[in-house]
């Protein structure tokens, strides 16, 4: 496989009105990666879907070549990238970064774990309604609650995003599941999101508080969306900013084979 570095960097984002829609396929599951992209491949028109970019995380040669025969499908005007790491498992949020870095085009960025998914009841117009949703607000998907876990409290104090609105004895996290989401590109941008710190667990938490310190809008949004069908699959680590000390960030040196797929027909 050739080999690709992608600098971790925001670049050329222009906020146009639509959505980047990224999908992150893990393992051998080609069944989940199947029905999130044929989800989404089957209502997916311009102009409200700018591009289409999907990781692929130790994926089976059968889930790779699933996805690179929908995402032929896509007309040759949208744009597609492939974020393929081979036989490795480079986890969630290295991976969203990485995904991230390559010049977003659109005002929203939608996010779908692969096993999360557009309902088969949704209508062929759903990201027109999922646009009109995400308009004048800023994290939109299925909230929950969360207590924090161990030292997040006094380690969020150390972001540059904090503004003093202290987690006292008690409080929870109000924030949107990782699973699917949609947040507006220039706040992923100015923040830096997903932080460097995030490995695999906690990411969506952080967003979430993130958006309560700098009082941004987050709004309950689930409409024929299935989220987080599937068992926890791959790694499970302790949440960012638990502990007293975080490991170290080299959880982001490695390299990508990234391509758009129509480029090697």
């Amino acid at each position: 496989m050739q080999h690709m570095s992608v600098p971790v960097q925001r670049l050329g984002i222009c906020n146009t009105e639509g959505f980047d829609v990224c999908v992150l396929c893990y393992g051998d599951h080609p069944e989940l990666a199947d029905r999130c992209l044929s989800s989404i491949v089957s209502r997916c028109r311009m102009p409200e879907v700018k591009t289409v970019r999907v990781g692929l995380n130790a994926v089976a040669p059968i889930t790779r070549k699933l996805v690179c025969d929908l995402l032929r499908k896509l007309p040759m005007s949208l744009g597609v990238m492939v974020f393929d790491a081979g036989e490795a498992n480079r986890l969630k949020y290295p991976m969203m970064r990485k995904m991230f870095a390559s010049g977003m085009l659109g005002e929203f960025t939608m996010w779908f774990d692969d096993d999360s998914a557009i309902q088969s009841k949704a209508s062929t117009t759903w990201f027109d309604t999922a646009l009109a949703v995400a308009k004048n607000r800023d994290l939109v998907g299925k909230i929950y609650m969360q207590r924090p876990v161990g030292h997040q409290a006094e380690n969020i104090k150390k972001q540059p995003w904090y503004t003093g609105k202290e987690l006292k004895k008690g409080d929870w996290f109000k924030f949107v599941t990782g699973g699917f989401w949609i947040a507006r590109t220039s706040i992923l941008k100015k923040w830096d999101y997903p932080f460097s710190a995030i490995r695999h667990n906690g990411g969506d938490v952080m967003l979430g508080e993130l958006c309560r310190q700098q009082g941004l809008k987050v709004f309950n949004f689930d409409h024929d969306v299935l989220i987080n069908t599937a068992k926890r699959r791959g790694e499970s680590m302790p949440p960012v900013w638990s502990a007293v000390l975080e490991p170290p960030e080299d959880h982001h040196d490695f390299e990508l084979d990234v391509y758009d797929l129509r480029a090697r027909q």
